[in-house]
């Protein structure tokens, strides 16, 4: 069959009009949720060039219900986006920055000038943010709808501005402030007396933040936090842990992770004030003993996720009184808590057979006869890391079902 040179021109024309004239007959709500999973550079650039009705929704101001360009993507934000993007900000609920963006305090200022709905914040690694991003903030109003803030990896952030934040934010929710070392306890009371709706606070790796801090935020709000992460800081002790259990009598999950001078008494106290706790992460609590979890085990029968990973001094005694008060445990990391042996695997297999993820890397003392009975009692495992386990061989580990994906030091082939 031959085409002529005019007729093959007129089905590309005829072609390219009927894609044209979908694109055009797209609703607009269809239109918008594309446009919601396109990075930054692509909307600005690209889309509002593909037909007329794509790019009058580009215009829409509320179309642009969020400013966030995913981490890895090449694409990183810029003073000028923000400056183009300003009058779009009126409806704007979510801004993400990501380490890279290059965005400075007075380009966030021009575009919190605009922004009357946004409800969630979060700046990670931005190195040209300051404390004046946050006073901004607040100062301009645009504070007053926020319920999320997150601001990780900063070493200019400071109580002063999110003490600022604290004052305009009445209906904040949660506060994640990851690694940042300029945090004491001044901005903890500041949260505390202004936002009465916190639920969520994370403070892991603010190494600075001091015990009045800590005492002011659970005293004001323990009746509504339900999530506490107070990884890595100094000033978390016994005192703190007995503030928590007299204090945050709903709290679910709690990680207090790497804080040296937390021993059983403190352990005690928690759980007594926590029962309903579901997620525990006490991992590098070095001077815990199978004490705290027979604590655990008495007060905490809802627990669900429990990370002990290089506690040292638990043994297989303590692990036997945990279990049978967690028994609906559905993960569990004991990585490089030494003295512990195959009694332990036997009690998690008798009593917790919810039990899903089970991490004992490390762990010297384990054999294939300790896996051969997890096997046997545990029917839903889907994770088992036993990496550095050198006795257990590729026999014990064959006795796992067969969809458990296993991370061991040995190789072995396990037939489908």
């Amino acid at each position: 069959m031959s085409m002529s040179m005019g007729s093959a021109m007129q089905t590309d024309d005829d072609s390219a009009s009927s894609l044209s004239a979908t694109c055009s007959s797209l609703p607009d709500d269809i239109l918008l949720h594309v446009c919601q999973y396109l990075d930054l550079s692509c909307r600005l650039s690209r889309f509002n060039r593909v037909c007329r009705s794509w790019r009058r929704l580009t215009e829409q101001a509320e179309g642009w219900t969020a400013v966030i360009i995913p981490d890895h993507l090449g694409h990183r934000l810029e003073d000028y986006h923000l400056t183009y993007l300003c009058r779009l900000f009126r409806y704007c609920t979510t801004l993400e920055l990501h380490e890279g963006d290059n965005v400075h305090d007075e380009s966030l200022a021009l575009a919190f000038l605009h922004m009357r709905s946004l409800t969630h914040l979060s700046i990670q690694a931005c190195d040209h943010l300051t404390d004046q991003t946050l006073v901004e903030m607040a100062r301009l109003g645009a504070a007053k709808s926020l319920r999320t803030l997150h601001w990780s990896r900063s070493e200019h952030l400071s109580d002063v501005g999110v003490s600022a934040l604290a004052a305009a934010a009445p209906h904040l929710t949660t506060v994640i402030l990851d690694e940042c070392g300029d945090i004491y306890g001044t901005c903890l009371h500041a949260l505390a007396t202004n936002c009465t709706q916190l639920q969520h606070v994370s403070l892991p790796e603010c190494y600075n933040v001091t015990t009045s801090g800590v005492k002011s935020l659970v005293e004001h709000c323990g009746r509504t936090l339900t999530h506490l992460t107070l990884d890595g800081i100094d000033a978390m002790d016994d005192a703190t842990m007995q503030l928590i259990g007299n204090h945050a009598h709903n709290l679910t999950h709690l990680s207090v992770g790497g804080c040296q001078d937390i021993t059983d008494a403190g352990v005690k106290t928690m759980t007594v004030g926590c029962p309903s706790l579901l997620n525990l992460a006490v991992r590098a609590c070095h001077h815990l003993t199978s004490t705290s979890l027979s604590y655990i085990g008495a007060s905490c029968p809802s627990l669900l996720h429990l990370d002990m990973r290089w506690l040292e001094l638990v043994t297989d005694s303590g692990m036997e009184v945990l279990a049978k008060g967690c028994k609906k445990l559905i993960s569990i990391k004991l990585a490089h808590c030494t003295n512990l042996g195959d009694g332990s695997l036997l009690s998690l297999a008798t009593h917790c057979r919810s039990l899903e993820l089970v991490d004992v890397s490390h762990v010297h003392q384990l054999s294939d006869v300790g896996v051969q009975q997890l096997a046997n009692g545990l029917k839903k495992i889907k994770q088992f890391n036993c990496e550095g386990c050198y006795r257990i061989h590729a026999s014990g580990l064959s006795c796992l079902p067969i969809d458990c994906q296993i991370h061991s030091s040995v190789d072995m082939k396990r037939k489908g």
